[in-house]
C-alpha cells in the first residue's frame, strides 16, 4: 500500500486547501467522515480532525438507541416511541446527524 500524493484517495480529486489548514491525510478520508462529503459538506480547520466518521457516528446512534429502548421500538403511544437526545458536545454534527437519521428519537 502506497498513500497517494496531495490527498488523494483514489477519486482523482486532490487537496485543494492549503496544508496548514487540511492536512493531506484529513483530506484524503473525507468520504469516511461524511459519506455525502461531495453535496457540500464543508469543514473548519478543527473539524476536519475532531468530527466523528460516519460509520462510528451511526453505530454510537443506534447503540445507545437500544439501550435507551431496548426491545419493540415501534409502540402505537407517541409518547413512548420517541425520545430526545441532545449532543453537547456537538462540534460539526457527525454525531447528531446520525441520531436524526434514526425515526425514534
Amino acid at each position: 500500500f502506497k498513500p497517494l500524493p496531495n490527498g488523494d484517495c483514489g477519486d482523482g480529486i486532490i487537496n485543494p486547501h492549503p496544508k496548514h489548514e487540511v492536512p493531506d491525510k484529513y483530506w484524503a478520508q473525507r468520504k469516511r467522515l461524511f459519506s455525502r462529503f461531495d453535496d457540500g459538506i464543508q469543514l473548519d480547520k478543527e473539524g476536519w480532525y475532531s468530527v466523528t466518521p460516519e460509520v462510528i457516528a451511526n453505530h454510537v446512534a443506534n447503540r445507545i438507541v437500544q439501550m435507551i429502548r431496548p426491545g419493540d421500538i415501534s409502540a402505537p403511544d407517541p409518547f413512548q416511541r420517541g425520545c430526545i437526545i441532545l449532543d453537547a458536545f456537538c462540534g460539526c454534527g457527525g454525531n447528531a446527524i446520525s441520531f436524526a437519521n434514526i425515526d425514534v428519537v
